[in-house]
This record gives C-alpha cells, sequence and structure tokens, in this order.
C-alpha cells in the first residue's frame, strides 16, 4: 500500500502490518502507547487518546483543500 497520506489510528505497528504500509508518503500514528512500534515508521506522531487527537487533526486537513 502507498497512499500520500496514512492515518494509523489506535494501529500498535505490528511487523506485519508495517511492512505493508511503511512505503506510504505521510505516516501520521495516533497511540496511546509512547512505546509502539509504529511510531519508528511514522512522520509525526502524538501519543494521546485517537478520540482527543481526531477531531483536530480533520480540522488541519481540511484546511489543506
Amino acid at each position: 500500500v502507498k497512499p500520500r497520506l496514512y492515518l494509523a489510528l489506535g494501529i500498535s505497528g505490528a511487523p506485519e502490518h508495517v511492512e505493508g504500509m511503511k512505503g506510504s508518503g505521510l505516516i501520521i500514528a495516533v497511540n496511546t502507547d509512547p512505546g509502539a512500534p509504529i511510531f519508528n515508521v511514522a512522520h509525526y506522531g502524538a501519543a494521546a487518546d485517537l478520540l482527543e487527537v481526531v477531531p483536530s487533526l480533520i480540522d488541519k486537513l481540511k484546511e489543506l483543500k
């Protein structure tokens, strides 16, 4: 999978998952575990509850239109 934007919301970053998405153009990860492996491949990450972060992320992405 090689999308321009990949949102890893609540994804821990299992090796099988990472192998399939690491070629994405921009990877943004949100996970409550600051040690989650997904942060090793993400370009941007937030160690937070996705339900608290996603509304602001959506607002920022709307600004990019």
